[in-house]
């Protein structure tokens, strides 16, 4: 009978590799977020962890994490924190109409409550994956909250899966609070970018069979594939 220590081990390994990678990311993000004073710093801090987090579930290992983090976070300083106004401008929104809903009754109070329901749901999903879904579309402005949606919406198994995830996620950095500096931000982001790039792969493989390409080579053309697809929805 053969021996499986060298698989262990091999494993064993791997799961340290990611690890350390997800120590050393979640490092990046928080001194990324103290360095623009927390309020400046987290949206670009949270974007560059998506960015690197990307190549990493993408497969790709040969590359510098800081170089790759340091360039996203000063490249998108300026759209991160644009979008995350928006965010927090549509957090104020919600937060008005919900303290209005409790100054109305009757009819009223069904209806409004029925539609804040809905735009905190719409709102979740589009701030969960803004930033993923423009760093793999690289759609802008009403494209990319259209895409968001789809992407979430088109695929509501994988969607599901991912709450579960999330909430999974969360309930054990309640239990053990201690990981919240160190693991936190890499798992949520590896969650994130795993799930969506493999509604992209299904897109990809859909879009080679339906134009007879090589898988390979629909690969290669992965954003341009993705937008060309997401445009067709939405058109």
């Amino acid at each position: 009978m053969g021996s499986n220590y060298g698989f262990v081990s091999t494993s064993f390994y791997r799961a340290l590799e990611w690890l350390w990678h997800f120590l050393y990311l979640q490092l990046l993000w928080l001194f990324s977020t103290l360095l623009g004073l927390v309020v400046f710093g987290f949206f670009p801090a949270l974007y560059s962890t998506h960015v690197v987090m990307s190549r990493f579930v993408k497969g790709d290992r040969q590359f510098s994490i800081f170089k790759v983090f340091a360039t996203s976070y000063r490249q998108h300083f300026f759209i991160a924190n644009g979008y995350g106004l928006l965010f927090v401008f549509g957090v104020y929104l919600l937060t008005f109409n919900f303290n209005y809903l409790k100054v109305v009754a009757g009819l009223e109070h069904t209806f409004l409550s029925i539609g804040w329901v809905i735009g905190v749901s719409l709102f979740a999903i589009i701030s969960l994956y803004l930033f993923p879904t423009r760093i793999l579309t690289e759609a802008k402005g009403k494209a990319l909250l259209k895409n968001s949606l789809i992407l979430a919406l088109g695929a509501p198994v994988s969607f599901v899966l991912l709450l579960v995830s999330l909430v999974a996620l969360g309930f054990s950095l309640y239990m053990v609070p201690g990981l919240i500096p160190f693991l936190s931000v890499t798992p949520f982001s590896f969650l994130v970018m795993g799930q969506l790039h493999a509604v992209v792969n299904r897109m990809i493989r859909k879009q080679a069979v339906l134009t007879e390409k090589p898988l390979e080579e629909t690969k290669k053309e992965r954003s341009t594939t993705a937008r060309a697809m997401l445009k067709e929805k939405t058109s």
